[in-house]
């Protein structure tokens, strides 16, 4: 320190505690002037420009001065916060220590660039090496795992983390978005609304219930998505409006609800969902959103250009989409629908048989496939589709493919084909090709042990051969599905229900495994039987057809 300088670096230690920055910055030009070469003064200026948001004139600063490599963390933090994610990479290079301090700003920069694997791992090396246990560390950590391709890995983690969870509502709000990945939505459901009741408590003295409802925006917009999975389409709906009508100050939640809505709105209010989604898409709103989220919002306009007949538009949208997302399914599927629409249907068809062919084993071949059977149903051309479906289950074991093939060999009585609300269904005369698909499927020597997909898949065909009287095909596979697990209650009494159509003595003994009954009272039959008597069967209506091409996203 120069001589004389006492009297400034104490009126700048005052300022800094007083969190007075302007001033401060005054201060350490006033000693800078004096002494350009106070590497004290100089790291003051930094961190009180970084304070103040200045993050652009902070770089031009160290990179004009000699203390470069002595401000390197400062300098990649710069980058970090003005979103140069590949630039504060870089710039953490020339930081020579691997500090908590250091793993911890490249783990968010790492997240940032949507390595969620390699961020988590930096995460996890704080935790386990550096002995870094804090509700923020863990938080973190939680949501790059609920990003990565092993999201149960991270409910996993929740588990061992109970007390983050009754603490912090964003672990919990991470933690519903690795249930959301896992298709748990009853899970994601329990975990948001006690992310909400832990936020609420939390800010319930301090803040007003408007300012409580702000900061619960991101949990709301989660809440109607995961109630849009478990079919409640018209309680999401009612979260989502909500929203909108309040506005809230998070722009990445607002943009998510304006795009999820106009997703639930379907073909519905078609000039409604064009403003949401250009609302969705403004600049800022999309600077916060991962590349997922940016994509779905896409997608969407391009689809209600397609359905608003705005064809050029949707042609200028898709080709922009192939340019951004080149191995993205759903634009394959929009370009199809495009062109199915504008009577190019032999285009179509080549186009989704040719995408097929390349993504066979990829999980997107399922919605490609069912794609293109759909469209030979159309036509008309029944066995075409089966052939299609029935292809792709030996790559891909969907259960929703087995639906359809279900569907499809289910013939209704005589009739060849039946109306849903969705338009006329197409059924195969003789089931007999359904037959021969899944019982190849069923005789594959697959390790249908680890493969819990496949397992769905297969419970999915005893139950159809069950209803199609082949009782004893249907016990073999649920034996030998029970085998695989023998906690699995609903497939023993399954078992034990077409076991009871074609061998008594082996219902007897697959029965004497199912738990006995505790604490059932006794029941009066003559009373249930004059209950069952007077109890009224009432018509349920049929289902509408409420298949979108639209896309919803998680926040």
């Amino acid at each position: 320190m120069a001589k004389g300088l006492e009297p400034l670096f104490s009126e700048l230690d005052g300022f800094i505690h007083s969190q007075s920055y302007e001033e401060a910055l005054d201060t350490c030009d006033k000693i800078l002037a004096q002494d350009a070469n106070d590497l004290e003064a100089f790291q003051c200026k930094v961190i009180c420009q970084l304070q103040l948001g200045k993050f652009t004139e902070a770089v031009a600063l160290i990179d004009r001065s000699k203390h470069a490599s002595t401000l390197a963390f400062e300098r990649a933090y710069c980058f970090y916060r003005l979103k140069k994610h590949n630039e504060a990479l870089d710039a953490l290079k020339a930081c020579t220590d691997r500090s908590v301090r250091v793993l911890q700003l490249e783990a968010q920069v790492r997240y940032g660039l949507e390595e969620y694997e390699r961020s988590s791992k930096l995460y996890e090396e704080l935790l386990k090496t550096h002995k870094v246990q804090s509700a923020e560390l863990k938080t973190n950590l939680c949501a790059a795992l609920a990003l990565s391709p092993t999201p149960s890995t991270c409910l996993a983690f929740v588990e061992a983390n109970q007390e983050t969870l009754d603490s912090s509502y964003e672990f919990g709000y991470n933690a519903a978005a690795a249930a959301l990945s896992s298709q748990d939505y009853a899970r994601a459901e329990q975990l948001l609304g006690k992310s909400e009741k832990v936020c609420r408590a939390a800010l319930a003295e301090e803040y007003e219930e408007q300012e409580i409802e702000d900061e619960l925006a991101v949990v709301h917009v989660q809440q109607a998505y995961t109630l849009q999975r478990l079919g409640k389409s018209e309680d999401a709906t009612a979260i989502l409006q909500g929203l909108l009508k309040r506005k809230p100050s998070n722009e990445a939640a607002w943009a998510v609800a304006c795009n999820n809505m106009a997703a639930l709105q379907g073909e519905h209010s078609l000039f409604e969902s064009e403003k949401l989604l250009k609302r969705a898409a403004n600049e800022k709103a999309l600077s916060l959103l991962i590349s997922n989220q940016r994509r779905n919002i896409f997608a969407n306009q391009a689809t209600v250009m397609l359905n608003m007949k705005q064809l050029d538009h949707c042609r200028e949208e898709i080709e922009k989409l192939r340019k951004a997302y080149p191995d993205w399914a759903q634009v394959v599927l929009i370009q199809a629908a495009l062109l199915y629409k504008t009577k190019h249907v032999a285009q179509c068809e080549e186009l989704l048989k040719s995408e097929l062919e390349k993504r066979r084993g990829d999980s997107a071949a399922v919605a490609i496939a069912l794609s293109l059977a759909q469209m030979y149903l159309n036509k008309g051309e029944t066995a075409r589709a089966v052939e299609v479906l029935g292809s792709l289950l030996h790559d891909n074991p969907h259960a929703g493919v087995v639906a359809g093939l279900v569907q499809l060999a289910s013939t209704g009585g005589a009739s060849a084909s039946t109306t849903t609300g969705g338009g006329v269904v197409h059924h195969l005369r003789d089931p007999t090709p359904v037959f021969r698909i899944f019982d190849a499927i069923e005789s594959a020597k697959l390790p249908v042990s680890v493969d819990p997909a496949r397992v769905k898949v297969l419970k999915a065909i005893a139950q159809f051969k069950a209803q199609h009287k082949r009782y004893g095909d249907a016990t073999a596979l649920y034996k030998r599905l029970y085998a695989l697990d023998t906690r699995d209650l609903e497939c023993l009494c399954r078992l034990v229900i077409v076991c009871s159509q074609s061998d008594a003595s082996e219902t007897e003994k697959c029965a004497s495994r199912l738990p006995a009954l505790k604490d059932v009272p006794s029941l009066d039959g003559e009373a249930l039987e004059k209950a069952a008597s007077s109890q009224k069967t009432r018509r349920v209506p049929a289902a509408a057809d409420t298949t979108t091409t639209t896309t919803t996203t998680t926040t």
